[in-house]
Formats: C-alpha cells, structure tokens, sequence
C-alpha cells in the first residue's frame, strides 16, 4: 500500500467523522429549536453562518477527495474494498449536492432574514432545511462507517491491527 492510499485510509474517516459529528450536533440544535419562534430561530441561525460554512467545507472537500482517493487506489483491487470507497465517495457526493441545492440556498436567504420580523414562510423554510439536513446527515454518517470499514479491511488485509 502506497503513501498515497495510508493517508486515504486514515484521513478519509477523521475527515468524514469530523464532518457527520458536526452534521449530527447542527441537527440536535435544529430540533431543538423547533420549539422557539422564528425571531429566536432567526438569530440563532444567523450565529450559525459565523462558523459553520468554514467548518463545513474544511471537512467535507477533503472527506470527499480521501473518499476519491480510495476509490482510485481500490478500484481494480479484488473484494469488497472498491465497493466500500466508491459507496463512500457516493454518499459524499450526495451531501455536496444536497447541501449545494437545498441548505446553502436556504442558509444564505436566513442570512438576509430579519431578527425581529422573519419572513411569514420561515417555519415551511426551516422545515425544508431540516429534512434536507436531515437526509445529509445520515448520508455522511453511513460514508463515515463505510471508510471505517474500509480502513479496518485494509488494516486486516496488510495485517496490522
């Protein structure tokens, strides 16, 4: 196994984790607010345009090029590893696309929303990111266990525990 394919097998799930463990806690907070109005839910969404696009494409580019990574390097390999990676990359590619359509577009109108007087849809807006979020974070946690399963088979296949 080459360099190139160690870095793959070991970054693609810290990556990847990284990424669905803060998908995953963004949705905790969503439902949660769920219960508030939509001047507290406005805020709080604008709080979350502070960090969270910067946490998200630093984890999730890199997830997605280690995931490519580990398809290229198991492709023609025999067994089950290609099928691990490309599901990985699959999913991945999904949550860029989801993310890309639906939640960046929601994300940057709340960002034009105002505080004190949300637009009369916000609850049906919130609502769509919140399926949309949903759908991605499951996405991304089950590319997670697909690159761990990949870097565990590997580990057994080169025999190092």
């Amino acid at each position: 196994m080459g360099p190139a394919a160690k870095v793959a097998r070991f970054a693609g799930p810290v990556f990847t984790g990284l990424y669905a463990g803060s998908l995953l806690t963004l949705l905790v907070l969503e439902l949660e607010l769920r219960r508030f109005d939509g001047s507290v839910y406005t805020q709080v969404a604008q709080i979350n345009l502070i960090g969270i696009p910067w946490l998200s494409g630093a984890t999730l580019i890199p997830a997605m090029l280690c995931a490519a990574l580990s398809v290229v390097v198991t492709i023609r390999r025999p067994g089950a590893a290609k099928w691990w990676a490309l599901s990985a990359l699959m999913l991945l590619l999904t949550v860029f696309v989801i993310s890309s359509a639906i939640n960046v577009q929601i994300t940057a109108a709340e960002g034009r929303w105002t505080v004190g007087a949300p637009p009369a849809d916000w609850a049906v807006q919130r609502d769509h990111w919140q399926v949309a979020h949903a759908i991605r974070t499951i996405a991304a946690t089950v590319a997670f266990v697909c690159l761990n399963v990949l870097a565990v088979s590997g580990r057994r296949q080169t025999g190092k525990a």
